[in-house]
This record gives structure tokens, C-alpha cells and sequence, in this order.
């Protein structure tokens, strides 16, 4: 194996080992699904109500427009509260710990959503869907970024959005068991005694208990950053070596301990992360998930059923709008798989850049076609806007925010990512009710994409292949290098 020195910014000699440095693809690939079963409950929570919502507000007398756009709204709203105290919950009680806390919290937070004719009781149930979801968005991909090989992080990094859009597949098959409306709009039905709209909602459970086996019995060490961090040395090099080749143990633990050691003097609190070195990935991590929001694609996820019915003027035939809503998921889901294989080899920038351009094409596309009234034709533009998205400004925000910022960091910028998603969730019944309609939605969502290219052009760097130290490295200025 050929090996090489790298001097780091503290002057620290430090040998670097090219070539493969861990014992197994698969071995990393199952640790890391273990740990995005979180992700997997975090799209389906933001999706089951797309396709089960009709059929729950019949039984249950909730056709007001207001209480489906609630019921969806509290999800960002507990999402944003959960990131903010994920920083305090993972060093509280380690990532593993956090993992089993927010699993529990999981199967408690279903039970009120399975209760009929109490609207609030339900509604406080997905507040609580919610704010596991904002743990699980900071956790994953932390979790991730300190666990995975440099060589692969970038493949890995998209487990997240993966299981994500593999949840929101699932929500579709399962939409489609559900009893058939027997009305035009698709809001009233013969059937009033199914209960599959509970298994439905009942399902996170069993994907919540899957994890908590696997983290109680098979990943049972802490990630050695983690450790590293609370001078448990030993436990840190046990937890290396089931992951890396033993040549390279003791390097990787080297690393960990130089990086860590520079990360302790600066990110001690909330407040540190003002200074300079911390403030611009940090800066970054938020516009970038700024961007990925206010592209508009959890407005297409939300009230893509909506969407997809037609006008009142131009409605779709009967079916249409769940058989598009899942056409929509495969994409999603299929463009991931894409997003993985190439994003150590391509960057993640020149797959944003590509992806933004695309999403800024689809949408003028797609704002040109309902001006003109071409609704029928209008929804395939949607299908590539999806596709373009899936596989750049989808997976790659998550990712390079386990790579740019800790913990503290990483909480702060899921904040902005789900205050973003509140913002494009509720706005959006509002808009396209408006005298905008929803063609003033895409508008707005197109000229997002575009500032969005001319930010990544100018402000955001390439963190292919690097190391969470060597990306920090990048961010200290000269007067501080001197200093080090």
C-alpha cells in the first residue's frame, strides 16, 4: 500500500494511506442504513398524509382545507424544534443514545395519529411525528459524516435522502389499498370501515423498533469522533478498527485527536460558531438549505396530489393524481441511486450546478405551459423538475452539512432548513389560492433556483475527497493560520 505525508495546518506530520483504508463496502453501507431507518421515518411522516389525507377527513368530517394544511404545517413546526435541541440531545446522551431516545419518542408520538375523531389529539401526534423528524434530519448526517471513510462519504451522505424518497414510494404503494373514491374530486367514499389508513400511520413503528434492535445488539460503540471527544481512547480505536484496515487505525485516530483537539477551542458554545472559521461554512450549510427549500419541492411533496388533479377548469381523470404522485416518488427514489454512484467521482458542485440549471429550465417550462393552459402537459415538467432535483440540491445539501459544520452547526442549519420548509409549506395554499394561482408559486420558486446558481458559483467550495479536518482547514484565514 502506497503511503504519503501530509503536513496539516497545526504543522502535525501526518501519514496519509492511499488507496482503500477500510475493511468493507457492505460493512459501511449496513452501518450507515441502520442509521438512516431515521431518514426512512422522516419522509414518510412528511408524506403518508398525500395519500391517506382524503380518505381520513371523510371518515372522520375534516374536509375543511384548513385542517389538512395544519395538519401538514405542525410537521415543519416540530421538525424546527427538534433540530434546535438535537446539539443538546446528541452530547447529552452520544449519537446512539440520541438514536434509541428519538426511536421511542417515534412509537409514542403514533400513537395519538391513530385515534379517531379527535382532531387536536391527532394534530399533536404529528407535531410529534415532527419533532422527530427534526432530530433524525441533524443526527443522520451527522452520524454519517463521523462513521464513514472519506473515500465514500459522499456515496454514503445520500443514504439519507435515499431512504427518504424510499418512504415516500412507500406511501404511495400504500395509498393505493386504500378504499376508492366514488366522487370526481375524490373526497367521498362508500367504504367508512377500513383501517388501513391506521396501519398506514401505524407503520414508522415497526422501522423505530428495527433500529432500536440493531443499535442495542449489532452497533453498539459510539462514533470514535465522539469518543475521541470524551477521552475514551481505547473505545475510539475499537470502534476504527471495525470499520478501517488495522494499518490505518492508529493514522485515522491521529487525525481525529488533531482535529478534535482544534474543534475544542472554537465550538464550545452556540456563540462560537460567530468566529470567522466557524461562521462561513456555517453561512453556506444555511443557504444551501435555504435554496434546497425555497426550490419549491416540498410544496410538490406535499400537495402533489393536488397538484397533479388538475383545474377545475382542465381536472385529470379519476387516478391520475395518485398514479403521477407515484411515478414522482420512483424518481426520486431512482435519481439517489444515480446521485450515489457519481458524487465521489463528479463533486458536489459541478451535480448542483448541473441540477440547479435544470430545475431553473423545468420551471420556466412548466410556468410557460399553465400560462398557456397546457395543464395536461404541464405535470411532466414537474416529473423532470423532480428528477433534476433528486439528484443534486435533494441529497447534496445533507451531505455537505455533515461535512462543513459539528453538531451545534449542524443543528442551527436543520433550523433553517425546516423554518425554510414551513415557510414553502403554508405558503403555498395561499398562493395558488390567490390571484398568483399556483403558476406564481413556480415563479417564485424559479427565480430561488436561479440566485441559488449564482451563490453556489461564487461562495460554496469542493469538499470531494477531503476529510472533515481538511475541510476545516479550508476555512481558517491566513492571520489565523499563524496563530495555529
Amino acid at each position: 500500500m502506497c503511503i504519503r505525508d501530509r503536513y496539516m495546518g497545526n504543522n502535525k506530520l501526518v501519514k496519509i494511506y492511499m488507496g482503500q483504508t477500510y475493511k468493507s463496502t457492505l460493512q459501511v453501507y449496513l452501518m450507515v442504513f441502520a442509521a438512516a431507518l431515521g431518514s426512512f421515518n422522516f419522509g414518510y411522516f412528511m408524506s403518508v398524509l398525500n395519500t391517506s389525507w382524503d380518505y381520513i377527513a371523510f371518515i372522520n368530517g375534516w374536509q375543511d382545507d384548513t385542517k389538512k394544511a395544519f395538519a401538514s404545517g405542525v410537521i415543519p413546526l416540530g421538525a424546527a424544534l427538534g433540530a434546535i435541541l438535537s446539539s443538546r440531545l446528541t452530547n447529552s446522551f452520544g449519537r446512539r443514545g440520541a438514536f434509541l431516545i428519538t426511536d421511542l419518542l417515534t412509537i409514542i408520538s403514533v400513537v395519538p395519529t391513530l385515534i379517531r375523531d379527535y382532531y387536536l389529539v391527532f394534530v399533536g401526534g404529528r407535531f410529534l411525528n415532527g419533532l422527530t423528524i427534526g432530530f433524525n434530519s441533524a443526527l443522520v448526517p451527522l452520524y454519517i459524516s463521523e462513521i464513514a471513510p472519506g473515500e465514500i462519504r459522499g456515496t454514503v451522505g445520500t443514504f439519507h435522502q435515499l431512504l427518504i424518497c424510499t418512504a415516500l414510494m412507500v406511501t404511495s404503494i400504500f395509498g393505493f389499498n386504500l378504499p376508492k373514491p366514488i366522487d370526481e374530486k375524490g373526497q367521498v367514499f362508500d367504504n367508512l370501515d377500513s383501517q388501513w389508513w391506521r396501519f398506514m400511520l401505524f407503520f414508522p413503528i415497526i422501522t423505530s423498533a428495527l433500529r432500536i434492535i440493531l443499535f442495542l445488539i449489532r452497533y453498539r460503540l459510539e462514533t470514535p469522533i465522539y469518543l475521541v471527544r470524551n477521552g475514551e481512547f481505547q473505545q475510539a480505536r475499537q470502534a476504527l478498527a471495525d470499520v478501517y484496515n488495522e494499518e490505518n487505525v492508529d493514522s485515522e485516530l491521529n487525525r481525529i485527536k488533531d482535529g478534535v483537539s482544534q474543534e475544542s477551542q472554537d465550538t464550545g458554545s452556540y456563540s462560537d460558531l460567530l468566529i470567522p472559521r466557524n461562521r462561513r461554512p456555517l453561512v453556506i450549510a444555511g443557504v444551501l438549505m435555504i435554496i434546497q427549500q425555497l426550490s419549491g419541492i416540498n410544496g410538490v411533496i406535499f400537495y402533489s396530489n393536488d397538484i397533479f388533479k388538475g383545474t377545475p377548469q382542465s381536472p385529470e381523470p379519476a387516478g391520475t393524481a395518485t398514479l403521477f404522485t407515484f411515478i414522482t416518488n420512483v424518481i426520486n427514489l431512482l435519481m439517489c441511486f444515480v446521485t450515489g454512484g457519481v458524487i465521489d467521482k463528479a463533486g458536489r458542485r459541478i451535480l448542483l450546478f448541473v441540477g440547479g440549471i435544470l430545475m431553473a429550465i423545468f420551471l420556466t417550462m412548466l410556468t410557460v405551459l399553465n400560462f398557456l393552459q397546457m395543464t395536461r402537459i404541464s405535470k411532466y415538467c414537474i416529473l423532470a423538475y423532480v428528477l433534476a432535483f433528486a439528484v443534486s440540491w435533494g441529497p447534496i445539501p445533507w451531505v455537505m452539512m455533515g461535512e462543513l459544520l459539528s453538531e451545534k452547526g449542524g443543528s442551527v442549519a436543520t433550523l433553517i432548513n425546516w423554518l425554510s420548509c414551513l415557510a414553502v409549506v403554508q405558503s403555498l395554499p395561499y398562493i395558488a389560492g390567490s390571484a398568483l394561482t399556483i403558476n406564481g408559486a413556480f415563479i417564485i420558486y424559479l427565480i430561488c433556483c436561479i440566485l441559488g446558481l449564482f451563490y453556489l458559483q461564487a461562495f460554496v467550495p469542493e469538499t470531494k475527497g477531503k476529510s472533515k479536518e481538511e475541510i476545516a482547514e479550508m476555512f481558517v484565514s491566513e492571520n489565523e493560520q499563524k496563530l495555529i
